[in-house]
C-alpha cells in the first residue's frame, strides 16, 4: 500500500485521480506559512566549511570530528554547523513562533469542526470520538457493518480504498473493536472536497453491497 501511495498519490493538478492519503499524520494546514519562513533564512558562513568551527562545545566537536573521520563523512561536518545555526535562527524569532502556533492551532480547529460535521451528516450513525488535539479523528463505522467483525471492517476499507480514499483501520493499530478507522484531517485545506466527496461515495457503494450480499 506504501508503495501504492507513493506512486499514485493525489494531486488536484498533477494527478487528480491519485489516492487521497488520510493515513499518514502530517500537518499540511500552514505549509506555505512554514515554507515562506524557512526560505527566508538565508544562513550560509564560509567558516563552516572547516573544522574546527567557531561555535559549539570543543569537547563535542572533538567526538563529533573522531566520529566522521572514522567513518569516512568529514564532508558533514561542515553541515553540522549550518544546521545548528539555520535552527537556533528559526527559533528565535519568538513572535513568528508565537503567530504560527496561533494560527496553526485556528486552522487545525477549524479543519477538525468541518471534517467531523461532514461525516456525521453523511450518516447520522457514525460516531467521532471527541478531541481536543491532534491531526486526525478517531471515527467508529461499526454501525454501517453488515456484521461487526475485523474481516467486514477489511471489506469496508478495501471498498473506502477503491474509491481514491486512503484511511488507517483500527485493526492496524490494534484496536480491539472492528469499525473504528483513524482520518487525518490535517491535510492541504483544498483537497478536503474532494476527500470527503470520495468518503461518502464509498460508504454508499458500500451500503448498496452489504445489502446485496445478505439478500
Amino acid at each position: 500500500m506504501d508503495t501504492l501511495l507513493n506512486r499514485n498519490s493525489y494531486d488536484d493538478e498533477l494527478n487528480p485521480n491519485g489516492i487521497c492519503n488520510c493515513g499518514v499524520a502530517e500537518n499540511y494546514l500552514c505549509e506555505n506559512e512554514l515554507i515562506s519562513k524557512l526560505q527566508s533564512i538565508q544562513i550560509w558562513k564560509t567558516n563552516y566549511i572547516y573544522y574546527p568551527y567557531s561555535l559549539g562545545q570543543k569537547s563535542l566537536r572533538q567526538v563529533l570530528y573522531r566520529m566522521m573521520i572514522s567513518s569516512g563523512l568529514t564532508g558533514i561536518i561542515s553541515l553540522l554547523g549550518y544546521l545548528i545555526e539555520k535552527t537556533a535562527t528559526f527559533l528565535s524569532d519568538q513572535e513568528w513562533i508565537d503567530s504560527y502556533i496561533k494560527l496553526n492551532r485556528s486552522r487545525l480547529t477549524q479543519q477538525y469542526a468541518k471534517v467531523k460535521k461532514t461525516i456525521e451528516n453523511i450518516d447520522n450513525r457514525i460516531y467521532i470520538r471527541p478531541a481536543k488535539a491532534g491531526f486526525f479523528i478517531w471515527a467508529d463505522f461499526r454501525s454501517l457493518l453488515h456484521e461487526v467483525t475485523f474481516e467486514e471492517e477489511a471489506r469496508l476499507f478495501q471498498v473506502i480504498c477503491e474509491h481514491g480514499v486512503y484511511l488507517v483501520s483500527g485493526s492496524f493499530l490494534g484496536c480491539v473493536q472492528p469499525g473504528w478507522f483513524r482520518i487525518i484531517f490535517s491535510v492541504k485545506e483544498k483537497w478536503i472536497e474532494e476527500i470527503l466527496k470520495r468518503l461518502k461515495k464509498g460508504l454508499d457503494v458500500y451500503r448498496q453491497l452489504t445489502v446485496a450480499s445478505s439478500v
